[in-house]
């Protein structure tokens, strides 16, 4: 393993850091690169010693015969100058543990958010050439970071790599495709150029009732307290709106336990993360119907709350460049549009016309010069990987873009939700022999780990 650290170029710079993963065995010829780029925007840390050391085991007990690039991308993880707003974190876990109003929650995160972007804007000018001036989010725009590919590779001396991309990952491998260097792609869970609108969300929370619905219907009549999903969740968030319940959870990282609360606005957040992991579909359902039943939340539903809990607050996530990136790629869609179609989600319509009323996109004025929607895509050789109950990069966006792309293949993940590829009992030296052929149609032996529902 050899660590760096690469130097963008324009406006003053970021420092990336990377790890290059070489394997343990020596090799007779040089050995071709896959550089992984990591999901989020804001996911970071990839090259922590853990996190590093877990991919360096990986790769030897795949006996996979490429290299392995990770590294950090502008903004996130131990990048500089990152972009983490420690207040931010801070008052989301505080605020878990209170019982306030949804449009109140908007109110007072925004107001650290608006303060931290001011705050890191100004660091980013610290960095500036002299008479230099302008908007300096732009530089953490999916557009302006996919550069980095390139420029990485050309500092480490390499001709040609191949791209994973995970969730938003995949977003800023095909934009990264666009150099020379880069010769095919793998995409798990891709999060298409089309994709992003704020009315988008809306979609997405729509659809993730369709899928409960869908996995509720198979489960045994006896287990039912009703046979429509929609009925007993709402009967669940009748109970949160008339008693809020607070419960006791554990924080991974430190062991604490800490409080959370759980209201309506809550527990549909929480539904919709569950569909990220399948084997908390079976606890998330029995409890359910026990809160909709009593208002109290079953002993069952302990994992399904830490998980919930632990994913908000993880000190590893950049916020502020997830909703920089966000606003920056995404372009802002027309007001009266999206109410209109709000309107057709009676369930979430409040929840999400609260979150319309504090937009932080349009409260802080990001410029969409560096929108990706009207971006080429690439004819590399691509394979595609989705999951059946992926919620967020749901497997018909990748159906639809193994379409869109002129030499790319589409694989369904079945039983599995969001991020999946590396979770599946695969012979991974199908990646050898993918970068080595650039034949999407080849034989790709993996197994689902993930368990049959129900």
């Amino acid at each position: 393993m050899r660590c760096y650290y690469y130097r963008t170029h324009e406006r003053g710079g970021f420092y990336l850091p990377m790890a290059l993963l070489t394997g343990s065995s020596v090799p007779t010829q040089p050995r071709p690169l896959l550089v992984y780029i990591p999901g989020g925007p804001g996911q970071g840390y990839m090259t922590a010693a853990d996190h590093a050391q877990y991919w360096a085991d990986w790769m030897d007990v795949n006996n996979v015969g490429f290299d392995l690039l990770l590294f950090d991308p502008r903004g996130s993880g131990e990048s500089i100058p990152t972009a983490h707003c420690r207040k931010y974190h801070r008052r989301v876990r505080e605020l878990l543990g209170e019982d306030i109003p949804l449009s109140e929650e908007y109110d007072q995160l925004n107001t650290i958010l608006r303060r931290c972007f001011s705050d890191y804007h100004e660091r980013l000018e610290a960095h500036l050439p002299d008479g230099d001036t302008g908007s300096l989010y732009d530089v953490l725009a999916t557009r302006q970071q996919a550069l980095d590919i390139d420029g990485m590779l050309a500092a480490l001396g390499y001709t040609q790599a191949h791209l994973w991309g995970v969730s938003y990952g995949t977003r800023y491998a095909l934009l990264a495709a666009q150099s020379e260097r880069v010769s095919s792609l793998i995409l798990d869970s891709p999060y298409p150029f089309s994709a992003g609108q704020y009315s988008d969300w809306l979609a997405l929370y729509e659809r993730s009732f369709d899928l409960f619905e869908t996995l509720y219907a198979r489960l045994p009549r006896e287990k039912k307290p009703t046979d429509d999903f929609r009925t007993l969740f709402r009967t669940a968030q009748n109970q949160l709106t008339t008693a809020p319940l607070e419960v006791s959870v554990q924080q991974w990282d430190s062991g604490r336990y800490q409080s959370l609360v759980l209201t309506p606005h809550r527990l549909l957040e929480l539904s919709f993360s569950v569909l990220y992991s399948p084997h908390l579909y079976k606890a998330y359902f029995s409890g359910l119907a026990y809160l909709a039943n009593t208002g109290k939340p079953p002993e069952e539903w302990k994992p399904v709350l830490e998980d919930f809990y632990n994913n908000i607050v993880d000190k590893h996530f950049s916020f502020l460049s997830y909703f920089a990136v966000e606003c920056l790629d995404n372009q802002k869609e027309a007001h009266d549009d999206v109410v209109e179609k709000l309107t057709r989600a009676p369930d979430i319509a409040d929840y999400f016309t609260t979150g319309l009323d504090f937009d932080i996109c349009r409260d802080v004025g990001f410029s969409e010069t560096y929108s990706v929607q009207n971006s080429v895509y690439t004819d590399k050789p691509t394979l595609i990987f989705s999951g059946q109950y992926d919620p967020v990069t749901p497997a018909e966006r990748g159906e639809g873009l193994s379409q869109q792309l002129n030499n790319a293949r589409f694989f369904l993940l079945e039983n599995t939700g969001h991020g999946s590829l590396q979770n599946q009992n695969c012979d991974w030296t199908f990646i050898d022999r993918f970068i080595a052929s650039g034949d999407v149609n080849m034989s790709i032996p993996c197994k689902t780990l993930a368990p049959t529902w129900p």
